[in-house]
């Protein structure tokens, strides 16, 4: 069977061909599945990929057509189709859901799949946090609960571009699933909220401008002082529009007025201007490692790329100039 167009993982995924270990695979999601095979179809076989990115459980997988029933799951799932269709009862409603058109975002009710051959990805979500990055991004209030306990039918062609940036998310999760550390380095599980959550809304509901709160000035610079403060640990996107109540087009407009720049451009121009401090005010016998770790970097190979992209020479040539 071949990972025609499986997101993430390709390379390293498992392939199993009894449909009992398939349902075990996906038990951390979905803990009571059972799959069936279609009748009349070739003998059933899937491909499965498996990553967690912060609070993210995600998997992908490829399979033959199959039947899954799904009598308790785990929580809120994301289903996002990257090739064929599927047929999803729940809710006592029916959705068809096609490849680049239609995800389904799903609470924990009993459910009922019948799929093509094809890809998908599910994701574990935590719904606390997806509400939390719809009001960020719109500047509404923290509490206002976007998602309630219903099942949402996810129009990706009402947001243009959306189908495609989810599968670049993709391969950015494949990629830093090779470096251990780049995906929080990245914060693609901000990344992931994010898209979830505008597509959530839906492209006619973010607003083209947004109110002009009051204070904004004092409250980029409150958020300046945090991220001078906090260097072990930078803020997302979504935590800065937290902090500061703006919207999103609001804190992005407010860093071009003041700075000439993105807000998480400035952050990290900003960080990197206090690692090279800490590099040209070191003792002696401080290593580059132990500044990376202080920056909160993982890896301090990382560290060195996006260091030397900003200053033209590497930590080691700072750490140490010639004579």
């Amino acid at each position: 069977m071949p990972l025609i167009r499986m997101p993430f993982g390709a390379s390293g995924a498992q392939a199993v061909s009894r449909l009992r270990d398939a349902a075990d695979m996906m038990a951390n999601l979905m803990p009571d599945l059972t799959i069936d095979s279609a009748p009349g179809r070739k003998p059933f076989a899937m491909k499965l990929a498996h990553q967690v990115i912060g609070d993210l459980d995600v998997v992908a997988h490829v399979s033959t057509p199959a039947r899954w029933q799904v009598d308790r799951a785990s929580g809120w799932v994301l289903k996002v189709p990257m090739s064929g269709s599927i047929l999803l009862e729940c809710d006592a409603r029916a959705f068809r859901l096609h490849a680049g058109h239609r995800a389904m975002l799903i609470p924990p009710v009993p459910r009922r799949v019948e799929r093509s051959a094809g890809a998908l990805v599910n994701a574990l979500v935590d719904p606390v946090r997806l509400n939390r990055t719809c009001a960020a991004i719109l500047g509404d209030d923290p509490a206002t609960d976007w998602i309630g306990e219903r099942v949402h039918a996810l129009e990706l062609d009402r947001v243009r571009g959306a189908f495609g940036v989810f599968e670049h998310i993709c391969g950015l999760i494949d990629v830093a699933a090779r470096q251990p550390g780049l995906a929080a380095i990245l914060s693609l599980d901000d990344l992931c909220y994010r898209w979830l959550a505008i597509a959530l809304v839906t492209g006619d509901q973010l607003p083209a401008s947004h109110r002009e709160p009051d204070g904004r000035t004092a409250r980029i610079d409150v958020l300046c002082d945090m991220v001078r403060s906090a260097r072990e640990q930078p803020l997302t996107l979504t935590e800065m529009e937290q902090v500061t109540g703006l919207g999103r087009r609001a804190l992005q407009k407010a860093f071009h007025v003041k700075f000439g720049i993105s807000p998480m451009e400035w952050q990290r121009r900003e960080r990197m201007g206090m690692a090279r401090s800490m590099l040209q005010a070191a003792e002696p016998g401080k290593t580059i490692t132990e500044v990376a770790h202080a920056m909160g970097f993982s890896s301090s190979a990382a560290f060195a790329t996006l260091y030397k992209r900003y200053f033209k020479e590497t930590p080691s040539e700072t750490l140490n100039p010639p004579r």
